[in-house]
């Protein structure tokens, strides 16, 4: 209790600003610093939406009680007023249009954050630095705690053995990350500890006895300091090869590597990386062998989930380059069946400066390497704030860690926000900001609500608040055709959910074969033609795919042959069906030479009988 006291309550001197408003914005920071983790790291969007909504609360108080607000300046101001115009730019743009909105509207917390957190000064942003271990102690003990009761074990632990530690965040990953900057924060704060122990032993000249005292007290302190710092490093060092992340273990390595090279009384941490290695081993031996605990040794024998990264990457770079304005949010998910160059789907790239290009555009990529570069090389950004910085985006080349809000925040609290912001007087426009703060609350409280309804699954009551809600609408038109599988409802219910998506997403997959089923039910081989061609171009490596086409295109031909009066309809077909061959000729010759290695490669092929209809139908030609 003393412990989280010191963390949130401690009390400091305040210069040159309101002490009381600016104690009061730091300690709700602190605040939401803590539990943020504990909501999904801000992943789910109704969390992050609710993190905004108390965000904004916070900032309107700082607002009226300080009577200014932080913007940029000078060629920030530039940068970011591009940023923010071609994200809205994006959304014209994008595949799906609906997403895209959700997209922005999501991202719209870490505005609210970065205007916050520019409102105080730079040693209060530096003492936000400090809830992190903590958070990150108390999130990995509960989450060690859960492996044992099996309710839990499914939210806290990934994949389909749950033998990776996924924590608060549901994804290990993300979460190793999150450990490797409690990591670093508790290494520099060990290490200015150290640093100051002549100071601490600095006492008013009295007798020896005194004096002894003194020490011997200082000393018992020291000591369970350290004590508590190692215990706290063990936590976290166990989490961390729990997760089973091979960069965040290197990463790890290396920064503890660095602070014992930059402070060698660190050096004993090293004891606790052994001593949490052999435990680890112990409960890996003793509940499932070391499946999940040999999974990091394999960072340079196993380079098969590496080698697939960096394909999604090669395939995303030619997508960002024939889309300089961006997919939209969520576009990727959809066009990556149209361009992509091996068997996979994911929803993002892992590749956080790509994702930034695909969801929104390269102008907002460029926009964040500039603010990024020129923080991390300003002579006013902390060492400790530029090693976390440098931790995030090395970890973010190979996921997609910024998709968590609660990694964006600390992100911002590594930038030269100092350099970049000026304080403006908002006295007289305190009218228009609140409208503005209720503006901005109503539209994340409805969104908040819109995804919340989504993750208990109140599929219905979502599309009757936001319908462009594209995800949710999937949901809707598959549960439906499902009720048409069982003999439970008519398809043309899934029919109507495809034809709604259609009209504003011409990338869905599964809403074109609805629309393909449909229209041979009717006997419109002509339109279920038109569909099941988009089926083979967001589905080019399935063979069922193409014979599906081949097969209605064969009876469309027949139909229009038999039928007086349309010859052309029929040559049509017939040039249809002959193109196939070009078509999968095509596809097979983009098919990534590194995917065939691991395995996630195919080869069109046609089955013998599609295979001498072209051949009879280019003949006839």
């Amino acid at each position: 209790m003393r412990i989280f006291m010191n963390v949130f309550f401690n009390n400091r001197e305040e210069t040159g600003r309101s002490a009381n408003c600016s104690s009061l914005t730091v300690k709700c920071l602190k605040l939401g610093i803590f539990l943020f983790p504990f909501m999904y790291g801000l992943f789910q969007g109704f969390c992050a939406l609710a993190a905004g909504i108390y965000l904004l609360a916070v900032l309107v108080f700082a607002i009226i009680r300080g009577e200014t607000l932080a913007v940029p300046r000078g060629w920030y101001c530039v940068i970011f007023a591009a940023f923010a115009v071609f994200s809205i730019i994006s959304v014209f743009a994008a595949i799906d249009k609906g997403t895209a909105v959700l997209g922005l509207i999501r991202f719209m917390p870490a505005v609210i954050f970065f205007a916050l957190v520019s409102l105080i000064s730079y040693d209060e942003r530096m003492e936000l630095f400090s809830v992190i271990p903590f958070s990150c102690v108390i999130a990995t003990g509960f989450s060690l705690i859960a492996y044992f009761i099996p309710a839990l074990r499914e939210y806290f632990y990934y994949s389909a053995a749950h033998d990776r530690l996924g924590g608060t965040f549901q994804y290990p990953n993300t979460y190793a990350l999150f450990l490797v900057i409690g990591v670093i924060i508790l290494l520099n704060n060990q290490g200015k500890s150290n640093g100051s122990k002549l100071k601490a032993h600095s006492v008013p000249e009295s007798s020896d006895t005194e004096n002894a005292e003194e020490e011997k007290k200082s000393r018992r302190l020291k000591r369970r300091e350290k004590i508590i710092h190692g215990a706290e490093f063990a936590i976290m060092a166990v989490g961390l090869f729990l997760t089973g992340s091979r960069i965040a273990l290197v990463l790890f390595f290396a920064v503890t590597l660095f602070a014992f090279i930059k402070n060698r009384h660190t050096g004993y941490y090293v004891l606790f990386i052994l001593g949490g290695i052999l435990i680890v081993a112990l409960i890996s031996l003793q509940f499932g062998g070391i499946s999940r605990f040999g999974r990091i040794f394999t960072i340079f024998s196993n380079q098969d989930s590496m080698t697939v990264r960096l394909i999604y990457q090669k395939d995303a770079v030619k997508a960002i380059l024939s889309n300089p304005f961006g997919l939209g949010y969520g576009g990727y998910h959809y066009a990556q069946q149209a361009f992509k160059t091996a068997v996979y789907s994911t929803r993002f790239v892992h590749n956080e400066f790509l994702q930034t290009a695909l969801d929104f555009g390269i102008a907002p990529l460029i926009c964040t390497v500039t603010v990024l570069v020129r923080s991390f090389f300003s002579d006013t950004v902390s060492l400790l704030q530029k090693q976390i910085m440098a931790v995030i985006v090395l970890h973010s080349l190979f996921d997609y860690n910024l998709q968590f809000l609660y990694i964006v925040f600390i992100l911002i609290l590594t930038l030269d926000l100092d350099r970049f912001t000026a304080t403006v007087s908002v006295k007289k426009a305190k009218l228009s900001a609140a409208v503005c703060a209720a503006a901005m609350t109503g539209a994340l409280g409805i969104f908040a609500l819109c995804d919340f309804l989504r993750y208990i699954r109140r599929y219905e009551d979502v599309l009757k608040i936001y319908p462009h809600y594209t995800e949710v609408r999937s949901v809707v038109m598959e549960n439906a055709y499902d009720s048409f599988r069982n003999g439970e409802a008519e398809i043309e219910l899934a029919g109507a959910q495809a034809e709604k998506i259609l009209s504003y997403n011409n990338y869905d997959l599964s809403a074109y074969e609805i629309r393909a089923e449909i229209c041979q039910k009717n006997g419109d081989y002509s339109g279920a033609a038109d569909a099941l061609r988009n089926v083979v171009r967001l589905n080019k490596y399935s063979d069922q795919a193409y014979a599906d086409y081949i097969s209605v295109l064969a009876k469309a031909f027949r139909m229009a042959l038999n039928t007086p009066g349309m010859e052309y309809e029929a040559e049509y077909y017939r040039l249809c069906i002959v193109e196939v061959d070009d078509i999968i000729e095509e596809v097979n010759s983009t098919v990534d030479r590194n995917a065939e290695k691991i395995g996630i490669s195919h080869e069109v092929a046609l089955s013998f009988n599609d295979k001498e209809l072209i051949k009879q139908l280019t003949v006839d030609s």
